[in-house]
């Protein structure tokens, strides 16, 4: 089948013109479309991590906030200041790998990208245990060869 290269009406092989908009219709300008392929759905396995993963980054923020609030309110009472910012550090060094752990897989879910093995082990080890052993489940094969 062709289609028309104005209106992408769909066309016979045999048609001159096109019969919604009635432009001529040539072999050179008529162009044939390849059927278009689905595509894959996001599994759940990556949605639950992606959760997960989201709600883990927001505790060790809001305790790196907290503590680190906490060490500035006892700057001026003077009391535990130096136990309070180690432990305000303590969870600020962490957000340094977390926030572009996530932002690379929150980038390859929306992608609909195969996540290589290595960011699942990191996820795993460093950011969130649960999450990174859901990723490992996650058979992104199975995922393809269901599309397919």
């Amino acid at each position: 089948m062709k289609y028309c290269t104005k209106c992408g009406a769909e066309l016979f092989d045999e048609a001159v013109i096109c019969v919604k908009c009635g432009c001529p219709v040539s072999p050179q300008y008529a162009y044939a479309r390849e059927p278009q392929k689905k595509a894959p759905k996001t599994s759940g396995l990556r949605i639950a991590s992606m959760v997960l993963l989201i709600v883990t980054l927001s505790i060790v923020a809001l305790y790196a906030g907290l503590f680190a609030f906490v060490a500035l309110i006892g700057a001026f009472g003077g009391e535990d200041l130096f136990v309070m910012l180690i432990v305000a550090l303590i969870f600020l060094a962490p957000l340094a790998w977390m926030i572009p752990m996530l932002a690379v897989y929150c980038k390859a879910v929306k992608r609909k990208s195969p996540i290589g093995v290595g960011l699942k082990v990191c996820i795993l080890i460093f950011f969130n245990v649960v999450a990174g052993i859901l990723l490992l489940c996650d058979s992104e094969e199975e995922q393809n060869e269901s599309v397919a």
